[in-house]
């Protein structure tokens, strides 16, 4: 809900003229991406193979293969592909809660895979002033006519039960457009 993945695919719209293409990938296909490799190594386009809401239980073996795939181990990586992940998780792995003998090997393991990623970009939650400038955005995009006090109060009440997020707002701004089309009072 705070707009990582739509983020990734407005690339599409801004690079598809240059070439750029966006593929989703998912978790349980890493074991093909070798084969995706040789489909599109030679193609003059280029590619982001696009991980949505991506994590790993701990020991998971696609993380591990993931690692050696990103690393070169199997195959170098093609020069006209990047590859690109979201998650809710820091290290894209949840976090081991038990007490563990050697707790600092835990921990290199959780963040090998996301240090191979390179750059990343942090994604913080919403708080109620974002939220509300987010309401405000879509509600003028959509042209809906509402008092703004009134549409501040009604976000407020749906946040309660939904949230602060970037997609609670949308939602929110649906929701409020269907109930104006329909004539219901608030």
């Amino acid at each position: 809900g705070t707009g990582k993945s739509s983020l990734v695919k407005s690339m599409l719209g801004l690079f598809a003229k240059e070439g750029l293409r966006l593929v989703q990938v998912f978790k349980m296909d890493i074991e093909h991406l070798s084969e995706l490799y040789s489909l599109l190594r030679e193609s003059p386009l280029r590619f982001v193979l696009f991980f949505d809401d991506i994590s790993f239980e701990p020991g998971d073996e696609l993380a591990k293969l993931l690692k050696s795939i990103m690393d070169g181990d199997l195959e170098e990586r093609p020069s006209n592909i990047l590859i690109y992940a979201t998650s809710n998780r820091r290290h894209l792995a949840h976090e081991v809660l038990q007490e563990e003998k050697f707790p600092e090997e835990s921990y290199i393991e959780r963040v090998s895979l996301v240090e191979r990623f390179g750059i990343r970009l942090g994604f913080f939650a919403f708080g109620k002033e974002q939220y509300l400038q987010i309401v405000r955005h879509y509600a003028k995009k959509r042209s809906l006519s509402i008092d703004q006090q009134k549409l501040e109060r009604l976000a407020l009440e749906w946040s309660l039960a939904n949230g602060f997020s970037g997609r609670s707002a949308y939602q929110f701004v649906k929701d409020l457009e269907g109930k104006l089309r329909l004539g219901i009072e608030f």
